[in-house]
């Protein structure tokens, strides 16, 4: 299994860390096991987390709206020998130079979700669930190979 980084790529208040947020739901109900709590309380929607699966290690981390946000989490993450990581990113600038350069430093592939913003509230919570979804198929296919 190669060391991946699932990026949620996306603007500004488009549900990014709700989703992330899902998806640790998802995690948990199909048996990763927590770790270690790093940062934030549980239930809300900011937190970085470090999960576990048989042997296989993921940090997971919702900030991702600037560097100092995401600095102290994916070097503890690759640290920690996390084979996963999943973040939050936004499209441009100074995120997504430091995920890029940081995937490259320490030979991680980088796998981008787009996460789009919804203008109807109606389907927010239905595309955020969607995307989870998603993310926790490409984990499984990780795992498995």
């Amino acid at each position: 299994m190669a060391k991946t980084i699932i990026v949620l790529q996306g603007v500004g208040n488009a549900g990014k860390s709700t989703t992330i947020g899902m998806l640790l739901d998802l995690l948990i109900q199909v048996g990763w096991e927590e770790v270690e709590y790093l940062r934030g309380q549980r239930g809300n929607v900011n937190f970085a987390v470090i999960l576990k699966h048989g042997k296989t290690k993921m940090g997971i981390c919702t900030w991702g709206d600037n560097i100092a946000q995401l600095n102290p989490y994916l070097p503890r993450f690759s640290q920690e020998q996390c084979k996963l990581i999943v973040c939050a990113m936004r499209t441009r600038g100074g995120t997504v130079e430091y995920v890029e350069s940081f995937a490259k430093t320490n030979g991680f592939v980088l796998d981008r979700i787009p996460k789009n913003r919804t203008d109807d509230p109606a389907n927010y919570k239905k595309e955020n669930c969607k995307v989870a979804k998603q993310i926790n198929q490409l984990i499984e296919k990780e795992i498995s190979e």
